[in-house]
């Protein structure tokens, strides 16, 4: 790269929507734009040159001829080149690197509000709070696991709904104001003609818009006139063993009354896997999310068709904003609350309750979890996650992680 025959000093700098770090002894420049990929081995003197980099402190530094050529930096550099993620340039006779904005967003403020005790808990909280689901079975843990939502449909076993349910969510309902504009999601197994007519009754009033997850055998005698409104939608459970009669039913529904339904297929096997597809592709149905399930028996399925693998992380490029999110927060759960009829609330339902809603409020259970909790803040910061590369590229940790209790479903990291 460097022809000429005299020294020369350079400003090696990376751009903003790149980011630099330092894993498993080597330093790592990704693009969050192209996806692309730079890296060179990491010894104590480069970390010293590399300093600010590394502190976020500056996205550029001041290299000498000398320098790059000690550490064998030419390949690192043409491939940060190459991939559009930073670049070298000739700094003359200066001696100090320009200023550019590392990659960084800065959370400290919101973490010292909530280090505050004197914080007032009033409606501000709302805004981090997205999503509440309402069980209308109690919460019943398996033989075999964590309580996880979708259990409830994978069961054999009809679960009986809670009696009094309406009773224990109706003045927590009042609590949702018309500035919250979160989901609703109700959870309801075997629904009969009355029990329609209830969860109608009991969640329409609130303007929220509401997801009712119900299984495939819970045919409502009529979608027109009662749940068919705007802010109702509708995700059916469907097993390997539920009747095509029952999945042709809710499609005629569908059809009549232009509900948004999604099924929601429960497979817990290869085998399973190719019945579902097979059943999408005669029946030419787009709208099915195929749900990997952990049934206790079935480990070797997951590691050889769930768990990623290298490939499968390169394949997608990770925005900016996606990976400081996961580094502070976990994605799949932030922001999301799971009510049972017994009146206890949890930030998961496998974990530990934040209390019971006719003795705590709201605004101090969300203030509880944000500043105290595991669940909303579980990210990757443990071993083997904590030193890969992919920690940030990676989804948060997920109920099929608690599941399978591993800290991570991925064939990189043992």
């Amino acid at each position: 790269m460097n022809t000429e025959e005299h020294a020369m000093n350079y400003y090696f700098y990376i751009e903003n929507y790149s980011l630099f770090f330092e894993k498993e002894e080597r330093f790592f420049v990704y693009n969050t734009y192209n996806g692309k990929w730079a890296d060179c081995p990491a010894s104590s003197e480069l970390r010293t040159l590399f300093t600010p980099f590394l502190e976020g402190i500056n996205y550029a530094v001041f290299l000498s001829d000398e320098a790059i050529t000690a550490y064998q930096l030419w390949p690192f550099i043409e491939a940060v080149r190459e991939g559009f993620s930073g670049d070298l340039i000739s700094a003359g006779d200066a001696t100090m690197a320009p200023f550019l904005f590392p990659s960084l967003l800065d959370f400290r403020l919101e973490k010292r509000k909530l280090d505050k005790k004197e914080r007032e808990l009033g409606q501000e909280v709302y805004s981090n709070l997205k999503e509440i689901s309402f069980f209308l079975h109690p919460r019943i843990v398996p033989e075999n696991g964590l309580f996880l939502p979708e259990q409830i449909f994978y069961s054999k076993e009809i679960v009986p709904v809670a009696e009094g349910w309406q009773q224990v969510y109706l003045p927590f309902l009042h609590q949702l104001t018309i500035n919250w504009d979160g989901i609703i999601h109700i959870w309801c197994n075997c629904c009969d003609e009355k029990m329609w007519s209830s969860v109608c009754e009991v969640f329409a009033p609130i303007p929220a818009f509401k997801i009712v997850h119900t299984a495939v055998e819970s045919m409502p005698p009529s979608l027109e006139g009662l749940l068919n409104k705007d802010t109702f939608s509708y995700e059916v459970y469907v097993t390997d063993d539920s009747e095509e009669e029952c999945l042709n039913k809710w499609l005629q529904l569908q059809s009549e009354t232009d509900i948004e339904l999604l099924f929601q297929w429960l497979i817990s096997s290869e085998k399973e896997w190719e019945n579902a597809s097979d059943w999408m592709e005669r029946n030419q149905i787009e709208h099915v999310n195929l749900l990997p399930y952990y049934n206790g028996e079935n480990r070797f399925f997951f590691e050889e068709h769930i768990y990623v693998k290298e490939k499968d992380l390169l394949f997608e490029i990770i925005n900016k904003k996606d990976i400081f999110a996961r580094k502070m927060f976990n994605t799949n759960y932030f922001g999301k609350l799971f009510l049972c009829p017994d009146g206890q609330l949890y930030a998961h339902p496998a974990d530990d309750s934040l209390g019971k809603i006719s003795e705590v409020s709201l605004p101090e259970m969300i203030h509880q979890e944000l500043s105290e909790g595991r669940t909303w803040l579980s990210i990757r910061d443990q071993e083997p996650c904590a030193s890969c590369r992919y920690q940030w590229i990676c989804p948060s940790p997920s109920d099929l992680e608690r599941a399978l209790d591993r800290p991570n479903l991925c064939h990189l990291k043992k």
